[in-house]
């Protein structure tokens, strides 16, 4: 992820299990989305592989989550 010219490496099969844990086992957690916080419940995820980036074989892609509002 690259964030204001900075670059950060996650885990990504770490990443994308503890966001499967939150589908499979659900609970509420904290989304933040600049200044607000919201509760919310993890429904679903889907991960769009793009392998090979660069010709080095990391596992990249992008993760788009469900996730359903448990305020009022």
């Amino acid at each position: 992820m690259r964030v204001h010219d900075t670059e950060y490496y996650f885990d990504v099969e770490s990443e994308l299990q503890a966001l499967r844990d939150l589908v499979t086992d659900p609970i509420v957690v904290n989304y933040q989305e600049n200044m607000e916080t919201y509760s919310v419940v993890v429904e679903d995820l889907e991960f769009q592989v793009i392998d090979g980036y660069q010709q080095d074989w990391d596992l990249e892609g992008t993760c788009t989550v469900t996730m359903r509002s448990v305020q009022d």
